[in-house]
Formats: structure tokens, sequence, C-alpha cells
């Protein structure tokens, strides 16, 4: 235990100007059409947070979906995909979590709707 304390303390101790590494990798922007092709053929619905404000909303979202049944997919920029779910439960979703995040989907046969 007092092991990691004594390395970090010798690193903030060393004069050696080392270049700060961020927390976290930057956020790739997702493509609605790159989903499209992913997954061809199959419903979905991706939810984003507006501003990156609203993770517990997020998380909140992934529950329900996951009690429904629902497939749920973490994308690389921190928004939540769901898949093979009915046109009817995308819009229940989306009115009770639309308010505070950014919905798109698709609908296999019906294009792309944001």
């Amino acid at each position: 235990m007092f092991d990691c304390l004594a390395q970090a303390t010798s690193v903030l101790s060393d004069n050696v100007s080392t270049p700060v590494q961020p927390l976290r990798q930057p956020k790739r922007r997702i493509n609605p059409l790159q989903l499209e092709k992913q997954f061809r053929g199959r419903n979905w619905s991706r939810f984003e947070s507006l501003n990156h404000t609203s993770p517990a909303t997020l998380a909140r979202l992934r529950e329900a979906a996951l009690l429904l049944g629902i497939q749920v997919e973490r994308l690389d920029d921190g928004s939540l995909l769901l898949l093979d779910l009915s046109l009817g439960e995308s819009l229940s979703l989306a009115g009770r979590f639309g308010s505070e995040l950014a919905v798109s989907g698709h609908f296999a046969g019906s294009g792309h709707h944001r």
C-alpha cells in the first residue's frame, strides 16, 4: 500500500518535465450513416447527452432499457445505442428522456429520423 505512495511522491519530487496525459480519450464523433451501415436491417435509437451534462440521465435510460429487455451498447462518444426496439418503445423512451438527451434513430426500411 505504501509503495504506491512512495512512487507517486518520488515522481512529484523529480523536476523532470513530463507531458500531462488527459484522463479521458477525446470523444470521437459518431456519424449516423456509420451506424446505419453497421446495423443494417436493425432498428436502433441513439441517445446522447446534451453538452455532456446528463450522465445520470444516460444511466437511468440504460437501466430502463435493460429492464425492458432492450440490447444497449455504449458508443465511443459516450452515447447509448439501443438495438432491436420497436418504434413504440423508442417513442416512449424519447418522451421520457428526450428533454435531457438528444435522440436519433433508424427503423429498418424507414430511413433516418432526428
